[in-house]
């Protein structure tokens, strides 16, 4: 009598990294009453998640607007405005404000302002003021010319370029971020800041100014450029 014998099949499930599964490949045994066969099931990697991009924050110093903060971080004003939802007035920010500068595909919900031409003139802006005749700065410099062209409406004590802004806002001038004709345009960027003299406002936001010591000691000269590159005492 023959004696039948019944093949058993057993099955083994071993958990693998990927690099276990390619370095020990299957083997089988099988012979006349059994037939392993092993396989090798590869659980895969978990997911590595990427930290958030930490934002970039900047404080706002004296002579600043968002057109200037926006040139220097390469993003449009408007989308600092979007962005910055504690601001109440693009025109108007302090010393010491914390702006956060939006990421270039982050999606911002606050409405942007449409851009418009800038004024000719600023509304609701106080009578200039009668300081007196004479004109104390050195001769050749970028304040003499200023305070050549506008007389007794600018002090004598405003002291060097970078300080205009700061020592007119703290004797009652008026002052603020949007051009006019007839204003002094003032930066302090440079030792020891410029000023000059705005001739008109053009609809496509730049101004038309004149100026001393940009072009040499003494010179006097005039240019079109960017409005946003200066604040303004009227």
């Amino acid at each position: 009598m023959k004696r039948l014998f019944a093949a058993t099949l057993l099955t083994a499930i071993i958990w693998a990294t990927p690099a276990t599964a390619l370095a020990e490949p299957l083997n089988f045994k099988n012979d006349a009453t059994s037939l392993f066969v092993l396989k090798v099931i590869t659980e895969p990697p978990k997911p590595v998640e990427q930290p958030k991009p930490q934002p970039v924050i900047y404080f706002v110093v004296s002579g600043d607007n968002l057109s200037k903060i926006g040139t220097a971080y390469n993003v449009e004003w408007q989308r600092l405005w979007a962005k910055n939802t504690q601001l109440t007035n693009p025109d108007l920010i302090h010393v010491g404000d914390k702006i956060t500068i939006p990421e270039p595909s982050e999606t911002l919900l606050r409405e942007i302002p449409v851009a418009v031409a800038l004024p000719a003139t600023t509304p609701n802006v106080a009578p200039l003021r009668n300081f007196g005749v004479g004109n104390t700065y050195d001769y050749g410099y970028c304040t003499w010319y200023v305070k050549n062209r506008r007389g007794a409406s600018i002090p004598n004590s405003l002291g060097n370029a970078n300080t205009w802004y700061r020592r007119a806002s703290g004797m009652g001038m008026a002052i603020g971020s949007a051009p006019r004709a007839g204003a002094v345009g003032t930066t302090d960027r440079g030792s020891l800041g410029h000023v000059v003299y705005v001739e008109s406002v053009n609809g496509d936001g730049t101004i038309n100014i004149s100026e001393m010591n940009y072009k040499g000691f003494g010179v006097q000269s005039s240019r079109t450029t960017s409005a946003s590159k200066f604040v303004y005492i009227y």
